[in-house]
């Protein structure tokens, strides 16, 4: 998949120990179930992370935080 931030956006679901996630460029790839944890704010505990959109540009993921 390439180079990636340090959070991902995943669909959730474990297949085969699997978990479909969307990278940096916007290209969805799979990782081990195993090297994911959730998303933590160290500033603002309890503050989620989710995908807003894509960019028109590159189809790169827009992150919010609530």
């Amino acid at each position: 998949m390439g180079v990636t931030q340090d959070f991902i956006a995943t669909a959730g679901a474990t297949v085969g120990g699997f978990v479909q996630v969307m990278g940096y460029s916007g290209r969805l790839g799979f990782v081990p179930a195993n090297t994911l944890g959730p998303y933590i704010n160290a500033v603002k505990p309890g503050v989620q992370c989710t995908v807003e959109g894509l960019r028109r540009r590159d189809n790169s993921p827009v992150f919010g935080f609530h």
